[in-house]
């Protein structure tokens, strides 16, 4: 670092950084670092507003409260401006018990009056936590001149917040070679962030391997190895730094050994130590293993611990457990905690419950929740009834933002709102979406009927062609009029049976008449038509019962007139001499 080295070979900054962003600090070990390798820190403590301390402060030892019990006291710290020599170690007592004032206050006389580096340095972490950030980086600057390490570790943090990424490396790396193993964390990310792998690498083992390890350096250090491909040595590193206590470590541990059955217990056991050493995600991945292998009581408990530790989806599959064995109730407050996080799964979940509870504006107002974060099947749900109340400019908003999202049968109600007020070209565009999403073969249908109408008879076959191939009977029916239309008999009857199959009685009466034309045996016909009229196709029952009157079987042929007239068919009414229903 030759270039920011002051006269005396410490690190050193020859600007003045401002507008900083309010970061945490501690000592030694920095908050948004771990999270960033996925421990999980303690939440910060309230600060409180600074006041004018009196001139002197006097702090007891920690046995001054067991005098009166024999324990022998501890000489009390005197800390004023004539007798700074103990105001650092007097912060500290300050800050341990959240007298965060007086701390600060501690601090500004052991680096101003005592000229102690460490104390300049432990004021500007008090000052960066309350966001005095242009404050904070000028006594972190003066540790760090005067060869401070902690002083220039939270330099470093403070620099690369405002994008000085090189004096941050330096500053970093400073840190990491006098000792402080999360600065050798911070140097790793920083490299990592670049692209500069084989350098992250350095400086996490630095931070792993050292004298002073710190765990979560060994979590990030695995998460590298495994996307380098090296998965052996990512496991060790992981193993490491669970071992040690990291939570994230012991998380990440437990997902590189699932998969295999020979290692679930291993990963369950990992997981289980990631979540009792308070990794929320180890706890919802631990329930997972557990519901897996049916041990539903077990996972419900994971899961609720997940869900505590604030982890959206825990709180969803707790609920999953708790519907299953019949607690709806417990559910909904589950339900609801995953939605106050954002998880629109857990939204939707409440919703339906809601629903079911017949509240129906509370409901509408959770799908309204989960479409907003996203959730394409609550847009089409909530779209889908307000259309069914009438508030038409309402469900094209819903079924727009489904269909918009992938959602095929959103788009397939959006089309049918744009064609109802006569924009085709906006209907032919929604029903081509769903048709392309892949899941809403009648949005094909749809659209090859549009396309007929305005006479493009092939774009609009190849559409029926793709309903039919997706599973629509309707457009296997479509499909295979106009192929026979055409001329193309054989690929009609393909269409039909397709239909058939599907379950669409019409397709099943076309493809009797089309077997008919054929010349098939007149009993194999007979089966496709008492197919359809059994499934109450009056156009079916009335081929039905013309097939069976050809061929000599009068009563069976008037039954299924019958049945075709009360199935609404006006020509199966009068071969019966029946009127119509």
């Amino acid at each position: 670092m030759p270039d920011r080295l002051s006269p005396d070979g410490n690190p050193a900054r020859s600007r003045r950084v401002s507008g900083l962003p309010l970061l945490r600090l501690l000592p030694g070990c920095v908050v948004a670092l771990a999270a960033a390798c996925g421990t999980t820190p303690p939440p910060p403590g309230p600060v409180a507003p600074p006041v004018e301390p009196p001139p002197t402060l006097t702090v007891s030892g920690p046995g001054t409260a067991n005098a009166d019990a024999g324990v022998p006291a501890e000489r009390p710290l005197v800390c004023s401006a004539d007798q700074a020599e103990g105001c650092l170690e007097a912060g500290r007592r300050h800050r341990e018990t959240g007298n965060i004032p007086a701390a600060e206050e501690s601090f500004r006389l052991a680096c101003t009056v005592a000229l102690q580096p460490p104390g300049c340095a432990e004021l500007g972490m008090v000052l960066a936590n309350r966001g005095a950030a242009d404050d904070a980086e000028k006594y972190l600057q003066q540790a760090c001149d005067a060869g401070d390490p902690p002083g220039c570790h939270n330099l470093a943090i403070l620099l690369e917040g405002h994008g000085d990424l090189g004096g941050a490396e330096e500053l970093y790396d400073f840190a990491c070679v006098t000792g402080i193993p999360a600065a050798c964390l911070g140097l790793g990310l920083l490299r990592r962030s670049l692209e500069r792998n084989d350098e992250a690498e350095a400086a996490f083992r630095a931070g792993c391997e050292g004298a002073a390890s710190l765990p979560a350096a060994c979590a990030a250090l695995g998460n590298l190895l495994r996307e380098l491909g090296r998965p052996a040595e990512a496991q060790a590193a992981f193993e490491r730094a669970c071992d040690a206590g990291d939570a994230g470590g012991c998380r990440e541990l437990g997902r590189g050994l699932g998969g295999g059955s020979e290692t679930l217990s291993a990963a369950a056991e990992a997981y289980r130590r990631g979540c009792d050493a308070g990794d929320a995600e180890a706890c919802f991945e631990l329930g997972r293993g557990l519901a897996a292998d049916a041990r539903y009581a077990d996972a419900e408990e994971a899961y609720r611990r997940g869900c505590e530790g604030e982890h959206a989806l825990a709180c969803v599959e707790l609920g999953e457990r708790q519907v299953a064995r019949g607690k709806p109730e417990e559910a909904e407050a589950s339900y609801a905690l995953a939605c106050d996080r954002d998880a629109a799964t857990g939204c939707r979940a409440a919703a339906t419950l809601r629903e079911q509870a017949g509240a129906a504006a509370e409901a509408g107002a959770l799908y309204d929740r989960a479409c907003v974060l996203g959730d394409a099947d609550s847009c089409a749900v909530r779209g889908a009834a307000l259309l069914a109340t009438g508030d038409a400019a309402g469900a094209e908003t819903m079924l727009k933002a489904a269909c918009d999202a992938g959602h095929g049968d959103a788009c397939l109600g959006l089309g049918g709102i744009l064609a109802g007020r006569r924009d085709r070209t906006g209907a032919e565009r929604a029903y081509r979406a769903g048709c392309d999403a892949g899941r809403a073969p009648a949005a094909c249908t749809a659209l090859g009927d549009s396309l007929a109408a305005r006479r493009r008879a092939d774009d609009a076959l190849a559409a029926y062609r793709q309903g039919c191939d997706g599973g629509d009977g309707p457009g296997c029916l479509e499909a295979g009029e106009a192929e026979a239309a055409a001329g193309r008999a054989e690929e009609a009857e393909t269409a039909f049976r397709r239909g058939c199959d599907l379950n669409h009685s019409p397709s099943c009466t076309a493809l009797g008449r089309a077997m008919e034309a054929r010349g098939a045996r007149w009993n194999e016909a007979e089966t496709i038509y008492r197919k359809a009229c059994d499934a109450n196709d009056g156009p079916g029952c009335h081929a039905l019962g013309a097939l069976l009157e050809a061929h000599g079987q009068f009563p069976n042929a008037v039954a299924a007139y019958r049945r075709g007239c009360l199935a609404g068919d006006a020509a199966a009414c009068e071969a019966a001499s029946m009127p119509p229903p």
